[in-house]
């Protein structure tokens, strides 16, 4: 009923990828192509396989570390919008409404006695919101330095076109046009304070890395205002930020934050 056993050789991989056997009580070869599982006769992976892989794993590798490394700084800069708004907001003002009033008044550029007004405005406003004063002094320089700048280059473009004898009605309206101007110029910095105080609240007071400040002077897109300076508003700017809110701040005891989706009281230390 039964064939006696037949003795088999292992199998072996021909040349033409298919699967022969060699079955010696018939000295018959026969091909098994069709009917050997799928794994047998398939050649192991070679050389030049195993380094594609490899490849393929370390640039992969390289992909997840440069995208860590960078969507940090992209969310910080992402978060810093509305300030770098404001910031840009205020610049922009001076072109229009500072220069023109200063070119009938035959102003300067350069008023120490303007800036020092703006210097003590400007700490009053950082103390009420419990800013650090320091920085706050270092930061408001920064962005004059940049108004400056753009005075200095508009001033002389503009002077050029504008006629030098003024009767005394215009230089009236043109120094009421400037106080007014100056008026709202602070005001936009004081809009720049407040973005920066959401920031600090909304970031639990964590410190902005120093490292963006190169992608944040991009930013900065009003034009004539030097590299250099731009470098100093930037690096004031982070140094402002990281200075955080102390707890002597005059607005913080009637303030409320906006953290998870629900209103929290903020508890003040009264000195």
């Amino acid at each position: 009923m039964f064939s006696s056993p037949t003795t088999h050789t292992p199998y072996s991989t021909p040349g033409n990828g298919s699967t022969e056997r060699k079955d010696t009580s018939t000295q018959k070869t026969q091909t098994d192509s069709s009917t050997t599982s799928p794994t047998i006769g398939l050649k192991p992976p070679t050389r030049s396989v195993t380094n594609q892989t490899s490849l393929i794993a370390s640039e992969f590798i390289r992909y997840v570390e440069a995208t860590v490394s960078v969507k940090p700084q992209t969310g910080v800069l992402d978060s810093m919008n509305d300030i770098i708004t404001a910031i840009n907001k205020r610049l922009e003002f001076i072109s229009d409404n500072i220069i023109p009033p200063k070119i009938i008044l035959g102003k300067p550029a350069l008023d120490e006695d303007q800036e020092k007004k703006v210097l003590k405005l400007s700490e009053a406003d950082a103390k009420k919101k419990g800013l650090n004063i320091e920085k706050n002094k270092g930061f408001t320089q920064a962005l004059m330095d940049c108004a400056k700048d753009i005075q200095t280059a508009d001033s002389s473009s503009q002077g050029k076109t504008e006629l030098q004898i003024r009767t005394e009605e215009e230089k009236a309206n043109a120094q009421i046009r400037l106080e007014n101007s100056r008026s709202e110029l602070g005001k936009l910095s004081d809009a720049i304070k407040d973005e920066i105080v959401k920031l600090i609240k909304s970031s639990g007071s964590k410190s902005v890395n120093k490292n963006i400040s190169s992608e944040l002077i991009q930013l900065f897109n009003v034009a004539h205002i030097s590299p250099e300076n731009k470098e100093k508003l930037a690096d004031s700017l982070i140094e402002l930020i990281n200075g955080g809110i102390s707890d002597t701040s005059t607005e913080l005891s009637s303030t409320k934050l906006m953290t998870t989706g629900k209103d929290e009281e903020v508890v003040t230390i009264t000195p």
